[in-house]
This record gives C-alpha cells, sequence and structure tokens, in this order.
C-alpha cells in the first residue's frame, strides 16, 4: 500500500522490497506478509476496517491500482495492513488507552464501506493493530512519555466491536 493510496500484491518469491517502484511523489505506507487465500484487512482513522481479497488485487509487476476502486473509505488510511487466517487474533489499541482483542472474521467486511469495529472519541485515533501469537500471554503497553504497563493478555476483553477497556492511563 503506498502513501497515495494505491495497492498491489506480489508473490513472495517475486518480491524485494527495495526493487519497488512507485509513482512520482509517492512511497511505501504499509506491507504484510500472508497468503493469497487469506483476508487482506485496512483500516482508517475513523474506526472502520475494510477486507480485501487478496488473491483479486493486481500484481506488483505495475504501480498497482488506487485502493478506492476496491474500497469506499470513510476516512483516511492508516499504516495498519493485516493478511491473517480470519480465526487469527487481532488487538485494537486507541491513543487514549483503550483496547480490545476480537479475531480476524470479527473484523472482516463483505460491503466495500467497511464495518465499524472501534468506537473512538473525536481526539482519538488508532495507536495499533496487530495480530496476536496463539502461545502469548503477556500484553506490554508504551506510553508516548515513556510508561510501559505489562499485564495478563486474559485481562484485555475479547469483542467483535466497541470501545473496549481502559487499558492504560494516558495523560495529555
Amino acid at each position: 500500500l503506498s502513501q497515495k493510496g494505491w495497492i498491489r500484491c506480489a508473490k513472495s518469491h517475486e518480491f524485494i522490497s527495495s526493487q519497488l517502484t512507485f509513482k512520482s511523489g509517492d512511497a511505501s505506507f504499509a506491507q504484510t506478509t500472508g497468503y493469497a487465500h487469506w483476508p487482506t484487512l485496512v483500516f482508517d482513522d475513523k474506526g472502520y476496517a475494510y477486507t480485501l481479497t487478496s488473491h483479486l488485487l493486481p500484481s506488483a509487476r505495475g504501480q498497482g491500482e488506487p485502493i478506492t476502486k476496491f474500497l469506499t473509505l470513510n476516512g483516511a488510511l492508516q499504516p495498519f495492513l493485516i493478511n491473517a487466517h480470519e480465526d487469527q487474533t487481532l488487538i485494537f489499541v486507541s491513543s487514549q488507552g483503550y483496547g480490545f482483542c476480537s479475531t480476524v472474521k470479527s473484523a472482516s467486511s463483505r460491503t466495500k464501506n467497511g464495518k465499524k469495529i472501534i468506537s473512538l472519541s473525536s481526539s482519538a485515533k488508532i495507536c495499533t493493530v496487530t495480530t496476536i501469537a496463539a502461545d502469548t500471554q503477556k500484553l506490554a503497553i508504551i506510553s508516548q512519555q515513556g510508561r510501559i504497563l505489562i499485564i495478563n493478555l486474559e485481562d484485555v476483553p475479547h469483542l467483535a466491536k466497541g470501545k473496549g477497556n481502559k487499558l492504560m492511563q494516558i495523560h495529555t
């Protein structure tokens, strides 16, 4: 995914990130690895998740195609691109310290308009969306002020969508 919203897909044996070329004034924004039969999730700053059918994405041999051909975005794209099995656990954390766990299947949408997955206040944004390994037991949360909090992953709620619980108090 490029900064200007162009997307493309490459087979792993063809992919060398340093050899990718972009249109003038554009650059890499986010990339992920995975399988063509797994869904690829893209997120925006309004809390929406969008699902792309990975094997239908344009080839990386060209410049790609605008992501708006595949999706109707509600906000600005975020640099989180996930290609994972539908049972894979994800963690969502907002800039205000709220978070929850979900699955790729829960975050997936069948429509181009996406699915509201994380509820954000007007001043909040998504800090991170990432996959969690099956054997993970602890979660480390680090604030911009350099504070760290380590909690048991079992204490983080599992929700289909929502705001989540306050994981860390963030002082602004």
